[in-house]
């Protein structure tokens, strides 16, 4: 006789609302803050939400809000201190106004990033900072493409964020200057 293999099943608003005693809909306004709810139902249905281990649909959320509230940050690697860095202010500073941030190393593949770029986009990302290097994906060909790229253009319609590397150079090399370094050094 064959054994079926048991799957976890996710608890659902209805089972909140059992559990705390109250409609669904009563949980849907405790959720997104809405109506007025005594305090002691509020507590029950919190006190629901613990005990069952509920976590909203975000996707369900995104549909209702239109709004996901998520950044995707495709990078080639966060091994790379400058892109471990760079990542690191850009979550703290998403984080600060709202949103969430996934994080998408793509090691440099062109594949590996055309599936990234079409998870976040599947997903309602409200937006994306890219920093890859790879030119040849189509997608980035989409106009309204909701994208800001990293030192790269990918088409006339990204909005870039780069650095001017040549008059970088001129000042740190005027600023040595000016405190006496003589024998000035680039190594790239």
């Amino acid at each position: 006789m064959a054994r079926r293999k048991a799957t976890l099943r996710r608890p659902t608003l209805d089972d909140v609302a059992r559990s705390a005693g109250v409609s669904a809909t009563t949980v849907s306004r405790v959720l997104n803050n809405r109506g007025s709810l005594s305090d002691k139902t509020i507590s029950r249905v919190h006190a629901a939400i613990q005990e069952t281990g509920y976590h909203p649909n975000e996707s369900a959320r995104t549909l209702w809000g239109k709004q996901s509230r998520l950044i995707g940050l495709i990078f080639p690697t966060t091994q790379n201190p400058f892109y471990g860095d760079m990542v690191y202010e850009l979550e703290r500073e998403l984080y600060v106004r709202g949103y969430k941030c996934l994080l998408c190393n793509s090691s440099n593949d062109s594949a590996q990033e055309r599936q990234f770029l079409d998870l976040l986009l599947a997903n309602q990302a409200d937006g994306m900072i890219v920093g890859s290097h790879n030119t040849d994906i189509q997608t980035y060909q989409q106009p309204n493409l909701p994208l800001v790229a990293i030192d790269r253009i990918t088409t006339r319609s990204i909005p870039v964020v780069s650095s001017d590397n040549h008059q970088g150079g001129r000042l740190a090399t005027e600023a040595l200057w000016k405190h006496g370094a003589r024998r000035i050094g680039h190594i790239n």
